[in-house]
């Protein structure tokens, strides 16, 4: 939960990359500050993610991505974390 900027003069001793080869149907990624509601010990928080990811599946990309601003503007996420909060779901619709 700490986070390195590329503007540090060591930002490549903090570089972690995990290669996939496969076919993902889901891929989020998130700041740290999306994390404690986001995202648990056993992976992607379901109660959170499941209820988002059902939704976003039946709207629009521009209505995905006011709806997740929304969220992470809404004062109940600034009630779990005062930090920053991105994230980015990118779901594979293909099937």
């Amino acid at each position: 939960n700490e986070t390195y900027f590329v503007t540090q003069d060591n930002w490549q001793d903090h570089l972690r990359l995990t290669p996939f080869s496969g076919l993902a149907k889901l891929l989020v990624l998130m700041s740290d500050g999306a994390m404690p509601f986001a995202f648990s010990k056993a992976g992607l928080f379901q109660p959170f993610i499941g209820p988002v990811v059902s939704y976003l599946k039946n709207k629009t990309e521009t209505e995905g991505g006011e709806s997740l601003h929304a969220t992470m503007a809404d004062e109940r996420t600034w009630k779990i974390t005062q930090d920053d909060k991105s994230l980015l779901i990118a779901i594979n619709v293909s099937d």
